[in-house]
């Protein structure tokens, strides 16, 4: 370890062996030696703090330090780790005041320590030396940029390096049209700063900000763009050229598959069943929600117990009708919380208690004033039970399909939970209809309730889930044949359920065994759906493959999906995902 001040020879040799610096004239060196200071530091000493006001950049003489920075999600990244020859703190002396990132020593290093004042001196008395130095403070803010805030951020610091030298920025003023709809683009954009609408003719599909990307449709797919992307205020963009971009795909195929995932994603492409088998190595990445279903059911067995004994022994109808629609709510709530909290992604609660309660409110009415038309009224039970879970399977699908049909419901799971709100509201006030039926008779009403809230598992919620999942195929696979089966499998479980051909018993056990075999085709499209959503997520985030322990998870600030903490980009909407300060 250097103790002692380094002489002129010294540090003339040390400047000319820099590979941003050209050999200096003896004069500029002799000037920029009067204007250094040499510091010390110990091992795993800070250097320089993120967030602190920069006043000095820093030649590393002897030793090593890390740079450190926190990324877009708040997680702390090593940059780099600089050598001798090495420079850090020079973006600030250009461009900004407050330092993006963190220097600490990794080992005992000695520094050539240049201050704010001492470099508007240099500027006039070595202009050379100054020059060289601003063009590489340029260069490094395009790294710092691609490590912290980029889909490059993971590739070898040499080829982030040599991204960096190959790009360019560029200002774009309000209202700037950046990439056409219809053409063919040739660059690469990365959003620095700023906002940007994505448009699909005059409609505003997302809105782009820092640490997302564009243009990489027309490069990889060759292609005419499908939207255009135009700004909504100054922004400032990192450009690759075409040629960069599509030699930085070829020697890595992982980033490739990220790109092909983002241009499924916006072009609302479904997610391809087979697609990246790296996932399956990924079995931490499960839901981080919390599951109620229990507690649902636990608490709302209760409550119906002490409100039923208060009610018979009060003789008190408004204590019935309480317990009638608490008991009816039970089953579909804690059913639809199980599926909801599986999902790795998830939904918005907003939506599934919208779905819930909308397709009650629609379906049931629609469904009741068909049946009372009594077309089939002298037919034979078989044609009356298929023409009843014909017009019922059809009212609660409705709102299901409207919702598959958007850009972000391009997941099995998706399917499956939005069929199982729909399926369960409808069962919930079908049951308060029952319970209000035979007020007259509160024990008989209890009875239906409980009766049909511990069997509401088995039936509405689990059909239009299975029919939903069938109806996904078809929109977004095209799957014909795989949704007409398994439109045909719920109408027929729909219709072994209403009919009953022998005693009460043998009713209940066929009602049981139909239930059962929908649980058990609807657990297969759950695990399928689950792992969709985790190959999805490590397409999009490769970097979750090597995280270990527990994960903790986070939301998508753009559409609220939940993901793993440490991913960088999210697979519903493929946007940067942010931390909550951002």
């Amino acid at each position: 370890m250097i103790t002692t001040k380094p002489t002129l020879t010294d540090v003339q040799h040390y400047l000319n062996s820099l590979p941003f610096l050209s050999e200096l004239p003896e004069e500029e060196v002799r000037f920029v030696y009067k204007h250094i200071e040499f510091v010390a530091f110990k091992d795993r000493t800070p250097i320089v703090k993120k967030g602190e006001k920069g006043d000095a950049c820093y030649f590393v003489y002897d030793g090593e330090v890390e740079v450190v920075g926190r990324d877009l999600i708040g997680l702390d990244t090593v940059l780099a780790t600089l050598g001798i020859g090495r420079i850090f703190g020079e973006v600030t002396l250009y461009r900004e005041n407050v330092r993006k990132t963190s220097v600490r020593a990794k080992s005992d290093v000695f520094l050539l320590k240049m201050s704010h004042q001492s470099l508007e001196q240099i500027g006039y008395g070595a202009p050379n030396f100054f020059k060289q130095l601003e063009n590489f403070s340029l260069q490094r803010q395009k790294t710092t940029f691609m490590r912290l805030a980029s889909i490059f951020a993971r590739l070898p610091e040499a080829i982030i390096d040599r991204l960096g030298q190959q790009s360019s920025y560029r200002q774009v003023t309000t209202g700037q049209v950046v990439v056409r709809e219809g053409e063919f683009g040739h660059q690469f954009y990365m959003v620095i700063s700023g906002e940007l609408d994505v448009k699909a003719g005059t409609a505003v599909m997302e809105t782009l900000r820092t640490g997302d990307f564009f243009g990489e449709y027309g490069l990889i797919r060759n292609q005419s763009e499908p939207f255009s992307v135009v700004s909504r205020g100054d922004c400032e963009l990192l450009i690759l050229p075409r040629d960069s971009f599509q030699h930085v795909l070829e020697d890595h195929e992982s980033l490739r598959t990220q790109f092909e995932e983002v241009i499924r994603i916006r072009n609302k492409e479904a997610f391809i069943e087979s697609f990246n088998q790296a996932a399956v190595h990924a079995p931490l990445i499960e839901s981080g929600k919390k599951r109620e279903h229990w507690t649902i059911m636990g608490a709302g067995l209760f409550c119906f117990i002490v409100l039923s004994i208060s009610c018979i022994r009060l003789e008190n109808d408004w204590l019935l009708i309480l317990a009638i629609a608490i008991g009816s709510f039970i089953g579909p709530l804690a059913f639809v919380n199980y599926l909801h909290t599986r999902s790795i992604l998830g939904n918005q609660p907003y939506l599934l208690v919208l779905l819930f309660f909308l397709t009650a409110l629609i379906g049931i009415p629609l469904a009741y004033k068909l049946e009372g038309l009594d077309l089939f009224a002298n037919a034979n039970p078989y044609l009356i039970s298929m023409s009843t879970a014909c017009i019922e399977e059809t009212s609660k699908i409705l709102l299901v399909i409207i919702l598959i049909r958007r850009k972000r419901s391009r997941f099995l799971m998706d399917s499956v939970v939005y069929g199982a709100a729909a399926g369960m509201g409808f069962a919930a006030i079908e049951s308060i209809i029952y319970g209000l039926n035979t007020l007259h008779n509160p024990q008989q009403a209890l009875t239906v309730i409980l009766y049909r809230a511990l069997l509401s598992p088995f039936g509405h919620g689990t059909w239009t889930a299975i029919a939903a999942t069938g109806i996904w195929y078809l929109l977004l696979h095209q799957k014909w044949l795989r949704f007409g089966l398994l439109i045909a499998v719920t109408l027929g479980m729909h219709v072994l359920w209403n009919l009953q051909i022998s005693s009460n018993e043998v009713h209940l056990l066929q009602m049981l065994t139909v239930g059962s075999l929908g649980l058990l085709l609807l657990r297969m499209f759950v695990r399928r759906g689950i792992s969709d959503e985790r190959r999805s997520i490590i397409s999009l985030n490769p970097e979750l493959l090597a995280m270990e322990g527990n994960l903790k998870y986070m939301k998508c600030g753009n559409c609220l999906s939940e993901l793993p903490y440490g991913a960088h980009y999210c697979p519903r909407c493929a946007q940067a995902m942010r931390a909550a300060e951002e």
